[in-house]
C-alpha cells in the first residue's frame, strides 16, 4: 500500500510529538475537576465546568489595570482562503502553554509567557469542503491526558 506524503508526514510529526511530550499539556480529569482552585491555567471554554469565566488570580486589580502594557502579541497564520478571516476560538492555558485554533482548522501551541510558536499543526482538508461556501470557524482544542485534541472542518478528530 502506497502511502501519501503528506499522511506519512502527518504520523511522523504526531509519533513524534506523543513520544517526545514535547509541547503537550499533562492535563488528567482530576485537573480539569479541579480547575477552579488553579487560576494559574484555562483547561476549558468558559475556564472550567461551572462556565463562571473568572480567574482567581490577583496579579491584576481595580488599583493596577490602567497600568497594564502589551507584553506579545500574535498574528494568526494566513490561510489564503476568502472568508477565512474569522477567528472565533477560545484558546486554552495549561502548563504555560496556550493553544488556539486558526481557521480552517490548525492548531497553534505558543508558549504563554513569551508568545514564541512552539509548534503548529496543519491538516489537509479537501478542497471540495473548504469551497463549500460556509464560515471556516473552529471554537478551538479540548486538552485530556497530555493530548491536544480538535475537530476539523471536515468532520474528522485529531489527538
Amino acid at each position: 500500500m502506497k502511502h501519501q506524503p503528506s499522511h506519512v508526514s502527518l504520523s511522523l510529526f504526531l509519533g513524534a510529538m506523543i513520544v517526545s511530550g514535547l509541547g503537550f499539556a499533562d492535563t488528567s480529569y482530576e485537573a480539569l475537576l479541579a480547575d477552579e482552585a488553579n487560576g494559574a491555567d484555562w483547561l476549558s471554554y468558559s475556564g472550567g465546568y461551572k462556565s463562571e469565566r473568572f480567574s482567581p488570580l490577583t496579579q491584576i486589580n481595580p488599583a493596577n489595570v490602567d497600568q497594564l502594557k502589551v507584553m506579545w502579541a500574535y498574528q494568526m497564520q494566513p490561510t489564503g482562503l476568502s472568508g477565512a478571516g474569522l477567528q472565533e476560538t477560545t484558546p486554552l492555558v495549561a502548563d504555560d502553554i496556550m493553544y488556539l485554533t486558526e481557521s480552517p482548522s490548525s492548531v497553534t501551541a505558543l508558549d504563554a509567557r513569551t508568545g514564541r510558536m512552539l509548534w503548529h499543526f496543519v491538516p489537509d482538508i479537501s478542497n471540495d469542503v473548504l469551497n463549500i461556501g460556509f464560515p471556516r470557524i473552529n471554537r478551538g482544542v479540548a486538552l485530556l491526558d497530555g493530548m491536544v485534541y480538535v475537530a476539523t472542518l471536515d468532520a474528522r478528530l485529531f489527538a
